[in-house]
């Protein structure tokens, strides 16, 4: 999985996120997907940090000719900074 940041428009203080998973065109209409993306997501943050720091949360399809897209375990290191 890999994640973007992206920008909020008048709140340049907060931070929101889209997940980019690969299939996730088949997996989308199912109910569990946004659950287990933020359980994973509240795993690699803390819990603390995961209610605090992200503002929103989009999930998307993976492409392979994306770019600028970061390696989800890495996000930690976005959120310190």
């Amino acid at each position: 999985m890999y994640f973007e940041l992206l920008e909020i428009q008048n709140k340049p203080l907060e931070v929101g996120i889209r997940v980019h998973i690969k299939n996730y065109i088949v997996y989308k209409d199912n109910p569990r997907l946004k659950e287990a993306v933020y359980i994973h997501l509240e795993h690699l943050l803390g819990e603390k940090s995961f209610a605090n720091d992200l503002a929103f949360i989009e999930i998307g399809q993976l492409e392979t000719n994306q770019v600028n897209l970061i390696e989800l375990y890495q996000l930690k290191f976005y959120i310190d900074k």
